[in-house]
């Protein structure tokens, strides 16, 4: 998969993994534990670095729809993204 234009400004060592959390692919209970939030559709984007141990994430970015919004996977990946970016 190509990296997106907001992602363009990462260096080239750390890589960003994205995970759309929705009701047909995790439970509620999954949703709170990751999302940390009670909202039907979570992103979440965790940036890893490839010199360090894969396992522990250097920053990360989490993007909930809210009732009132539709659903969108690029942009809570825009939001999600963007929000682990001002991490580092």
């Amino acid at each position: 998969m190509s990296k997106r234009y907001y992602e363009d400004a990462l260096p080239y060592n750390l890589n960003v993994k994205v995970v759309h959390l929705h009701p047909g692919n995790c439970t509620r209970n999954q949703l709170k534990k990751y999302g940390k939030t009670n909202a039907k559709y979570v992103t979440i984007a965790k940036i890893y670095d490839d010199n360090e141990d894969w396992h522990e994430p250097v920053a990360t970015g989490v993007a909930a729809c809210s009732a009132k919004d539709s659903p969108s996977r690029q942009l809570g990946r825009r939001i999600a993204v963007g929000r682990a970016m001002a991490q580092l």
